[in-house]
């Protein structure tokens, strides 16, 4: 599994898709419900009413921080995303145990959905952890060359060096000798 340091090198589309697709969704997603919840006053009566207001309210929030932290490349923006995990996994998982039986199916399906979803997001997050600094990588930060890489590759871009040369061919960053 390959570690990222640099923006400039590394793929973000699957953090594009999150800052920009599921972020905003998930925001505007939970609002709705809210808005929803509200206006069932009917609704107030069922234990699930209150578990349902208490999720849907911490998944906004969790969501307005995280879309905040992905536009500055602060670390806290992943970690809101894995705690919004740990929120949906339980919550899937009693609604799935309370609710009557024709939808369990339904609840089942969002259990397995956000389990799998938080494996992908966390093998992701730990790949590009060192990103998350507020800079969007290592670039102006001082760190001796054996602290990210062996000698015998480019600091800044990773690509091999070849014997005695003082500048990489790919980015032109000067290297160790």
């Amino acid at each position: 599994m390959s570690t990222y340091y640099y923006k400039d090198t590394t793929p973000l589309k699957f953090h594009k898709v999150i800052r920009f697709v599921i972020c905003p969704f998930s925001i505007v997603f939970s609002l709705s419900m809210l808005g929803l919840l509200g206006w069932c006053y009917w609704y107030y009566i069922y234990p699930v009413y209150w578990l349902n207001m208490f999720f849907f309210f911490a998944e906004f929030v969790l969501f307005v921080v995280t879309f905040h932290g992905f536009f500055h490349w602060e670390l806290y923006a992943w970690y809101t995303v894995l705690v919004s995990f740990f929120l949906a996994i339980p919550y899937f998982l009693i609604l799935a145990v309370l609710k009557p039986i024709f939808e369990i199916n339904y609840y089942k399906f969002f259990f397995v959905w956000c389990t799998i979803w938080f494996a992908i997001v966390l093998f992701y997050y730990i790949q590009r952890k060192p990103l998350f600094n507020g800079r969007g990588g290592l670039d102006n930060v001082v760190i001796t060359e054996d602290e990210l890489m062996p000698k015998d590759f480019c600091i800044r871009c990773g690509e091999p060096l070849q014997i005695n040369v003082k500048f990489c061919l790919k980015c032109g960053a000067v290297t160790p000798i």
